[in-house]
């Protein structure tokens, strides 16, 4: 359950207790005549108010109800239903209204402020929801978190990473759990800096990146890009095997990376085979976890790795036609036929949909291809 989500749950709460109280106060104003009736309309709309009912029109349920500190979470839930049926107006009339208030308590006042900048930026009005959230954060009232949380939203969206890693900074400080949010702001930066050859600034911001979360693949990667800049593919690589142990399921990206240093390699004062390295990078992630992916790059290179071990390892139900585990051990086992090993590749391609497949750990979306942020949740570094 997210934060906003836990904040209707309790406002919603506190309007049963506003509900109960107003009807309290109209039973006993009515007297014993009345015996506590309450008119029809009001009480569906009361309830469609509790029970969340679209198909009520409640918008006119608070014109007799007066605004005061006993009735305000009346009017914060009422406005909170608003804005989530999309009556970003009706919601926004209601807080600036309570912000008129001049009898109402300044706790009040400040729920409705971060209610109104709510409000302003599910209607779109971005310049006015960021303006009063700063005026929020300059307050450092009980809403400071809340406002700063809701900026970072919006400067992440808009990709002024640097203004979100600005504000949210006091969020890391406090001890918030999201730190992988903010060490791939610093990525972001560091990715933009490389690509206009600013070399000093991705290392510092990759630097940031590490201090912050020093287990995300991505600090990895983008070392070893710094590092292949600097002409380093030793550093490179060492940075590539670090990101392979820490997400393997971003080998897609890695080992076309790491093939690229190997062979820049080739000649250097180490004297070692460039191919040799490769190879063994390849066999050690295929030992450690036979996928396809790697299969297909040692297929490729002309590796013989263990074709039973990965056979084994194969999904039931797949798909795959059902030569798959002859082929793959008949083009393993010491044939050198390029028609053997072309069909064998063909297979591959057959099972890049069951066996690529990434899936964020957040909301379960699937994806081919590895991804930092998840375009469903906007949770970063989710897919594995």
């Amino acid at each position: 359950m997210s934060f906003f989500e836990g904040l209707l749950l309790y406002v919603l709460f506190l309007s049963a207790l506003a509900i109960g109280y107003l009807l309290g106060r109209r039973h006993r104003r009515r007297g014993k005549s009345d015996s506590g009736r309450v008119d029809p309309p009001q009480l569906a709309g009361l309830n469609a108010l509790v029970e969340e009912d679209a198909t009520v029109d409640v918008e006119h349920l608070l014109e007799d109800v007066p605004l005061s500190d006993d009735t305000c979470a009346l009017h914060l839930a009422f406005a909170t239903l608003m804005r989530r049926r999309g009556r970003f107006d009706v919601a926004t009339d209601i807080h600036q209204k309570m912000l008129a208030a001049t009898t109402l308590k300044a706790a009040n006042k400040h729920r409705a402020e971060i209610e109104l900048a709510l409000d302003y930026h599910g209607a779109g009005l971005i310049d006015r929801a960021e303006n009063l959230l700063l005026r929020i954060i300059k307050r450092r009232n009980d809403y400071e978190r809340q406002a700063r949380e809701l900026l970072v939203d919006i400067y992440e969206s808009s990709r002024d990473y640097a203004q979100a890693l600005e504000i949210g900074l006091p969020l890391l400080r406090a001890g918030a759990k999201k730190r992988v949010r903010f060490c791939h702001l610093h990525c972001e930066l560091a990715g933009i800096a490389l690509a206009a050859h600013d070399v000093r600034q991705a290392s510092r911001h990759v630097q940031e990146a590490r201090a912050i979360e020093p287990t995300e693949a991505r600090v990895y990667v983008l070392q070893a890009r710094i590092a292949m800049r600097k002409s380093k593919p030793k550093d490179a690589q060492q940075a590539l095997r670090k990101a392979a142990d820490l997400n393997p399921g971003l080998l897609g990206l890695i080992l076309p990376e790491f093939r690229t240093a190997t062979r820049q390699l080739a000649g250097d004062a180490y004297g070692v085979d460039n191919n040799v390295i490769y190879h063994q990078f390849l066999r050690q992630q295929f030992q450690r976890e036979p996928s396809l992916l790697v299969f297909e790059a040692m297929v490729e290179a002309q590796i013989r790795p263990d074709a039973e071990a990965f056979a084994a390892a194969l999904p039931s139900g797949s798909g795959v036609a059902q030569d798959w585990p002859l082929l793959a051990r008949a083009a393993l086992g010491g044939q050198d036929d390029t028609a053997l090993r072309d069909r064998l590749l063909g297979l591959i391609s057959e099972m890049d949909v069951v066996v690529r497949d990434l899936r964020c750990s957040e909301c379960g979306l699937s994806a081919q291809a590895p991804s930092w942020q998840c375009p469903g949740c906007r949770s970063w570094g989710t897919y594995r």
